[in-house]
């Protein structure tokens, strides 16, 4: 693969890092070291760059699976509140067990009325 020469400034510092590194890592030249470096960089900006659009994608998948949970459990409560009422219209008294139909259509209305829906 043919390689185009560019040509660009470091610091004092930065250049002792990279002579430092090609020791260690046994680069060939600072060349290798620079073209390595620069490759990972652009690797990393590209995957932020795909990674912010899978994020977005991420939360509206959590956001939509959520919303869907709650209203489940929100028709949980509802139906548990209303059997509750029941329960709490036939100990009283007041209604026996002959009057199903009317105690849940009671039972709903009063959890309403107290709660609104759950």
């Amino acid at each position: 693969m043919k390689r185009e020469k560019m040509t660009f400034n470091v610091n004092p510092e930065t250049r002792v890092a990279i002579k430092n590194y090609v020791k260690l890592l046994g680069f060939k030249s600072e060349s290798d070291f620079c073209n390595k470096a620069v490759n990972e960089y652009l690797t990393k900006l590209n995957c932020e760059e795909n990674g912010d659009y899978i994020n977005k994608i991420l939360v509206q998948a959590v956001d939509s699976t959520i919303g869907i949970h709650a209203d489940r459990i929100s028709d949980m409560l509802f139906k548990l509140a209303v059997s509750i009422e029941k329960q709490n219209l036939i100990n009283s008294g007041e209604y026996s067990d002959y009057y199903e139909e009317y105690i849940e259509e009671l039972a709903r209305e009063n959890v309403q009325k107290r709660h609104g829906r759950l």
